[in-house]
């Protein structure tokens, strides 16, 4: 009798909990239960790791650098149960939005002042976060549809010109700006 595991997904790598025994390893099984997300086949140990905020190769890691470059052209950091990206390459807040969520991410969510403090050490400021009001006018929103009810607005701010998106300071105050400039990012994901 050999032990075998359901693989869903076809990629030689078994689901943990499926066990069961036979003669020999019937089709849809294999000799092993060594993945960690057997609903996709881009996801085993030593698959490629991709910019995405999955563990795609199963080592407990999301979006891990490969040797001294950053994996998704930014610099990764993680505090407080969140995954960071931080991104020199200057977008419109439009752009840098997209460019998050194409990676599983949004703009950073600041969720109090523990959390600007860090944002802004790390990044240095002059860098978009998730907060805008485009689609009702003064009436500021997360990009990722998050409640935090925490600002850190600089004097004077907002200031109720057509100005619909924020960025943050290096001063770590926030400021509202035209959409179109361009500012470097911050991405954020839990994990």
């Amino acid at each position: 009798m050999v032990p075998h595991w359901m693989d869903n997904d076809e990629d030689g790598f078994g689901r943990p909990g499926t066990m069961d025994m036979s003669c020999a390893v019937p089709s849809g099984r294999v000799d092993n239960d060594d993945d960690c997300d057997d609903l996709d086949r881009l996801v085993y140990p030593g698959a490629e790791e991709r910019c995405n905020a999955v563990d795609d190769n199963c080592n407990e890691v999301v979006d891990e650098d490969r040797s001294d470059e950053s994996l998704c052209g930014c610099d990764r950091r993680e505090n407080e149960g969140s995954l960071y990206q931080f991104c020199d390459d200057e977008r419109g807040w439009v752009t840098a939005n997209r460019y998050c969520q194409s990676r599983g991410y949004e703009l950073v969510e600041i969720n109090d002042e523990d959390e600007n403090d860090f944002v802004t050490r790390e990044s240095g400021g002059e860098t978009w976060i998730g907060l805008n009001d485009r689609e009702i006018p003064n009436e500021h929103r997360w990009s990722s549809g998050g409640t935090s009810m925490y600002r850190n607005w600089a004097g004077m701010e907002p200031d109720r010109d057509v100005e619909p998106c924020v960025k943050l300071s290096d001063m770590s105050e926030w400021r509202d700006v035209e959409c179109d400039e361009t500012n470097g990012f911050i991405c954020e994901t839990a994990y």
